[in-house]
């Protein structure tokens, strides 16, 4: 209960009026605004209600409603201000610290729904209030300090942050988020945008080691692919699960032999949990942990081909939790049209911030036109395409499907699509664009 001299005259009064009708007495914890003011703005003129709001630099109009009720809404205004002023030190922190917060939720794939959604879109809103070695990797990012999105937070800051550690010198992101110079902070900045083009350039050639390892040792046959080898970096056993298991279709556990540790990482789709096939095989373990989809463990050495035969044997008992990762359509499209520019900011404005749990839509476009292809990336292994549908027409992006895209089209002339719509910005230029989720020939 919030009251200006609520204290000493309002409820004195109440209490009396309630004990007199045979009522219980108010009990609610309480806030008198004008000893907050008394204590905290002592140079006031004075304390009256009205001389505290115009004070805080709120300047009501009481003409425009009844008094009671303005009364009501000023008090309300002048408790917040006075709020926020007897916290100013707390707040400042949530200023500085709640960006930080925002990335880790973004980063660690959390539900962007309930609290988790408050953290992410009060957290973006505050980037320019961020640490100064945090503000220092964005400037070397060149990304916009008062507009960062969610997406721009799960695509580009976390996997810089993550990337020293992968590469073996994680102090080198806890030192920047630390930093409070300037200059320290650039060259840390500097320093990780270097450990992460290490680090995309080691994954690269680890995937094509892991492809040629599977169609050589034909490890496809198996119900899961299990693969240990010295040439492959403990740091990016996780990020290679994952790729492969998506490639694949089927679960995969990627094992680094490196420096004489067995580390490995575990990723499968569908809903097959990782953490109970971990908890089950825990003796072959020096220790294990992880969540429904992921894993992480580090193994005995002598008990790995035992671990392959087990593991093969305990994804056959389970296969049926193993399905081929499903596409949830949110709706279909006869043509194209409807994806505009407006219509695609007005979904972003009301989403975002956009993650798990709170996904731009998947649209569904059947009986689609390839009219042009042009493939992209250091090794052409992305693709953009111009589609057509009667008279309308849009592009998309296709991510590391190069290949998937060729073979479709030597064998097919129309293709269903799904795909979710997004405003691509390069070089000062907009356009609506679509982002590829799937493809089939028709």
């Amino acid at each position: 209960m919030i009251g200006h001299n609520l204290i000493d005259f309002d409820l004195k009064f109440l209490q009396h009026q309630l004990k007199k009708a045979g009522l219980s007495q108010i009990g609610n914890p309480m806030e008198d605004t004008l000893k907050m003011s008394k204590v905290m703005l002592k140079k006031a003129k004075d304390h009256k209600l009205i001389t505290i709001s115009n004070h805080l630099g709120h300047y009501p109009d009481p003409a425009k409603m009844h008094r009671s009720i303005a009364d009501c809404e000023v008090c309300s205004e002048v408790y917040r201000r006075l709020l926020i002023g007897r916290n100013s030190r707390f707040l400042e922190m949530v200023n500085e610290y709640l960006p930080l917060a925002a990335i880790g939720t973004v980063a660690d794939i959390m539900p962007l729904t309930g609290e988790n959604r408050n953290i992410v879109k009060n957290g973006l809103k505050l980037f320019a209030h961020a640490p100064t070695g945090l503000i220092s990797l964005l400037r070397e990012t060149q990304l916009p300090l008062e507009n960062i999105t969610s997406k721009q937070v799960g695509w580009n800051i976390a996997p810089l942050l993550n990337s020293p550690g992968r590469m073996g010198t994680g102090s080198l992101s806890a030192e920047l988020l630390i930093s409070t110079k300037v200059n320290e902070g650039e060259m840390l900045a500097k320093e990780i945008v270097k450990k992460d083009v290490q680090r995309k350039n080691l994954l690269k050639v680890s995937e094509e080691y892991v492809r040629q390892t599977i169609q050589t040792e034909k490890l496809n046959d198996d119900k899961i692919l299990i693969l240990a080898s010295e040439k492959i970096p403990k740091g990016i056993t996780g990020l290679l699960a994952n790729k492969i298991t998506h490639e694949y279709q089927k679960p995969a556990v990627i094992i680094s032999l490196e420096n004489g540790e067995c580390t490995g990482s575990m990723r499968v789709s569908g809903e097959f949990e990782v953490v109970k096939m971990l908890e089950v095989m825990s003796d072959y373990f020096a220790q294990y942990g992880g969540h429904k989809y992921a894993g992480g463990f580090t193994i005995h050495r002598e008990k790995l081909d035992e671990f392959k035969v087990k593991a093969n044997e305990y994804i056959a008992q389970h296969e049926n939790d193993i399905l081929k990762e499903e596409i949830l359509i949110d709706a279909a499209l006869s043509d194209f049209s409807e994806l505009n520019m407006n219509n695609i900011r007005y979904l972003e404005n009301i989403l975002e911030p956009v993650g798990n749990g709170n996904e731009i839509p998947n649209y569904l476009i059947e009986n689609v036109r390839i009219a042009d292809v042009f493939y992209m990336g250091k090794e052409n292994d992305h693709a953009i395409l111009t589609l057509k549908k009667g008279d309308s027409g849009i592009k998309m992006v296709a991510w590391s499907a190069s290949k998937k895209i060729s073979a479709l089209l030597q064998n097919f002339s129309a293709f269903d699509i799904v795909g979710y719509p997004e405003i691509n910005t390069y070089n000062g230029m907009s356009e609506a664009r679509l982002v590829m989720t799937d493809i089939k020939g028709r």
